[in-house]
């Protein structure tokens, strides 16, 4: 891998980090409850 390929993927990697970051800091300022996969699923029904 060229050291520019290198350096490329790396910001990119970088980016989507602090994109998810600020997306994940938005959801919980709205002070919503947030469910465990657990409970999601048994809300839906979808239990074993």
């Amino acid at each position: 891998m060229a050291k520019s390929e290198f350096i490329r993927n790396t910001v990119i990697e970088k980016l989507q980090f602090l994109q998810d970051s600020a997306l994940i800091d938005s959801i919980m300022e709205r002070n919503e409850k947030i469910y465990s996969f657990e409970e999601a699923k048994n809300a839906l029904g979808m239990e074993d």
